[in-house]
């Protein structure tokens, strides 16, 4: 691998595995898998980058490589081999060799009650409408890219967005909030 490929590689990490991981966790609901995962997806991304149609969105054909992957993973399952419990003291994580500790404590520090209320509601929703709603507003994707990452009718994208919506507002209510 050339230092340039290295480069677009590490800048590639650092601009999506953060989202990523929180895309993965939403599946396996597990943080050592997720990482996995994480770093999996980034594996594939690399081996297949030339098969990527120039004519689509880079993020939304990472989105369904990281989809895949945690629905692969979700379906293998596997047993943890007692070996695998030995590790050494200084081995790393693959999440915290990307992610700045520091940015994350502040970004914890600086999130406000009303926003831990919607991450809770949010948490509480099935896959489906977690997935739709954290795809659109946290990644920002079209509906149109959802459907292509989620291999859906668009309009069945649009209307477990609004569902979610629906189901968050009244979660919201219930909990006490009041805009």
């Amino acid at each position: 691998m050339s230092v340039r490929e290295t480069g677009s590689l590490t800048l590639l990490v650092e601009r999506y595995a953060h989202s990523l991981y929180y895309f993965i966790y939403g599946y396996v609901r597990d943080a050592a898998q997720a990482e996995d995962s994480t770093q999996d997806t980034f594996v594939k991304m690399w081996k297949n980058v030339k098969r990527f149609d120039e004519t689509k969105r880079f993020k939304t054909w990472l989105f369904s490589i990281a989809k895949n992957t945690a629905l692969d993973a979700l379906k293998k399952k596997r047993t943890l081999p007692f070996s695998a419990l030995e590790s050494d003291e200084e081995e790393q994580s693959f999440i915290e060799t990307i992610v700045d500790p520091d940015a994350f404590l502040n970004d914890l520090f600086e999130k406000q009650e009303n926003a831990q209320l919607l991450s809770r509601a949010i948490d509480t929703l099935s896959e489906k409408y977690r997935t739709v709603v954290y795809l659109h507003n946290s990644e920002g994707l079209t509906f149109l890219e959802i459907a292509e990452v989620l291999k859906g009718p668009i309009d069945t994208i649009k209307s477990r967005h609004r569902r979610a919506l629906g189901i968050l507002k009244n979660k919201l209510i219930q909990a006490g909030y009041a805009p």
